[in-house]
């Protein structure tokens, strides 16, 4: 069974084959693995990192550290109708989880306060705070060649 084509697609299909060599007007140099030539690459603006980051698209994942005592805790309580007196050691575990969490808490933002920031080298992605700190630190120049002041 042949389907009918549709003057649309008969126009889709004529644009992607309407380059010269006929390449896909999606990929205009042929093949993705074609080394781009410098005739090809024209340069607008220098290519120079900006001085800071959004920070929108950041894929950090909070920690939850107390989450098995709490669950720990609420099992128990849920076992002895909400009766706490059985589940003493258990609410007790809980609430020393998260006092411990709240004073590093406190902690780590007293250090960022002051510019300390707990960063280890095997790290693939840093916090923003401190990749902001990083870049105003080390700074891209802003003129290039003597020429006009880069956008911000």
């Amino acid at each position: 069974m042949k389907y009918i084509k549709s003057p649309y697609s008969r126009y889709l299909k004529k644009l992607k084959c309407s380059n010269p060599n006929g390449a896909s007007v999606r990929a205009p140099y042929g093949s993705v693995h074609e080394v781009i030539t410098h005739n090809q690459f024209k340069l607008v603006l220098p290519m120079v990192l900006k001085d800071n980051i959004s920070g929108k698209g950041s894929s950090l994942k909070p920690d939850y550290p107390c989450i098995e005592s709490m669950n720990v805790m609420i099992n128990c309580l849920k076992l002895n109708e909400y009766n706490e007196a059985p589940c003493g050691a258990e609410i007790k575990d809980f609430t020393e989880c998260f006092k411990k969490y709240t004073n590093d808490v406190k902690l780590a933002d007293e250090q960022t306060k002051k510019g300390i920031y707990n960063v280890n080298e095997n790290q693939n992605k840093f916090p923003i705070k401190f990749m902001q700190k990083m870049l105003k630190e080390y700074k891209n120049p802003r003129k290039v060649d003597n020429g006009p002041d880069l956008p911000h």
